[in-house]
Formats: structure tokens, C-alpha cells, sequence
């Protein structure tokens, strides 16, 4: 009998502290911001624009001050043997971090990164956008779009929001040749 009751006593302690356990680790995922992709943008070709949606969620328990970083990967043409240096020519973007207005990232590339801040990460869950626009004369190559947020000592690790071609259009009238009739 005594040996049944400590049997049931020890199990009882080991299932509470595993739950304790499993409870601290649930309070910390909390604790922070997470970012995920719900609808990628996917360009094409040169001139072309599209709109990203994310889920935002903050779980800190207060507003943050918000802070997002755009880093665009590219991978392209050559010069001189050499990769050009991706300055961010020809793609512009916007971060709406509600649907009542759209803020412009800064012209200010630094090694393939831009920012735009300014801005409240609410408390709970958001639906932000990203949008991202080429020009017609985007140089051709391999573009990826990764996006972080941050929001005072809190960071939502990077997503990857898109990647696009760059490839530009063009029509070429098809050649004819003309047969001599006699």
C-alpha cells in the first residue's frame, strides 16, 4: 500500500513539473514577435508589381515601436568579370503595417538593405502588407526579398516575401523573306 502511494506521489510530482515546464516554455513563445508569409510576391518580369500579406503576431503585451528592414539578395548580370553590385535602382517599396496607409522605405540602400520606421506593431495579431514595385528597366537577374521587423528589443526573425526574375520583355516582329515570283 505505501509502495502504491509514493508510486502515485512521484508520478503526481513528475507530471506537475513537466507541466510546469511545458507552461514556462509556452510564456516565453509568447513573449515575442513572429512573422509569417500568407501570400508571397512573385514578379515576373521587369515593371511588374505585386503585394505581399503577412501575419504579424506581438505577443509582449504592449505596443512596440516598429522598425522594418527590406534586404533584396540579387543575383545577376556580370561586368567586366565581375557581379554587379545590387544598389537598389529600379525597385521601390512600401510597408502598411494596417490597411490605412502605406510607408515608403528609405532610397538609402546599404549593402542590398533599406529600412522604413516610424510606425506601431499593435498588440495581438495584424495583417501588414508589403509592396514592391520594378521598374521597366530593372536590370535582369535573380532578386530575393527578405523582410525583418523589429519593435524596441524585440525582433521577429527574417522571412523570405518574394523573389523576382527582372527579365525584361520584348517583341521581335518575325522576319519574312520574300520568293520572286516569275
Amino acid at each position: 500500500m505505501k509502495r502504491n502511494i509514493f508510486k502515485f506521489l512521484t508520478l503526481t510530482i513528475l507530471i506537475s513539473l513537466l507541466g510546469g515546464v511545458f507552461f514556462i516554455g509556452s510564456v516565453e513563445a509568447k513573449s515575442e514577435l513572429t512573422l509569417e508569409i500568407s501570400k508571397e510576391c512573385d514578379i515576373k518580369y521587369s515593371g511588374d508589381s505585386c503585394i505581399a500579406q503577412l501575419n504579424l503576431t506581438n505577443n509582449t503585451g504592449k505596443v512596440l515601436n516598429g522598425e522594418a528592414f527590406l534586404h533584396i539578395d540579387y543575383q545577376g548580370i556580370y561586368s567586366n568579370n565581375e557581379p554587379r553590385n545590387f544598389n537598389g535602382q529600379g525597385i521601390r517599396a512600401s510597408f502598411s503595417p494596417n490597411d490605412e496607409n502605406w510607408l515608403n522605405f528609405s532610397d538609402g540602400w546599404e549593402n542590398g538593405t533599406t529600412t522604413v520606421s516610424g510606425f506601431n506593431i499593435a498588440k495581438g495579431d495584424s495583417q501588414p502588407k508589403l509592396k514592391i514595385e520594378t521598374a521597366p528597366n530593372l536590370c535582369p537577374g535573380e532578386y530575393t526579398f527578405t523582410l525583418e521587423l523589429k519593435g524596441e528589443k524585440y525582433i521577429a526573425p527574417p522571412v523570405v516575401i518574394g523573389r523576382a526574375g527582372g527579365y525584361i520583355t520584348t517583341t521581335v516582329p518575325p522576319t519574312t523573306t520574300a520568293t520572286p515570283t516569275n
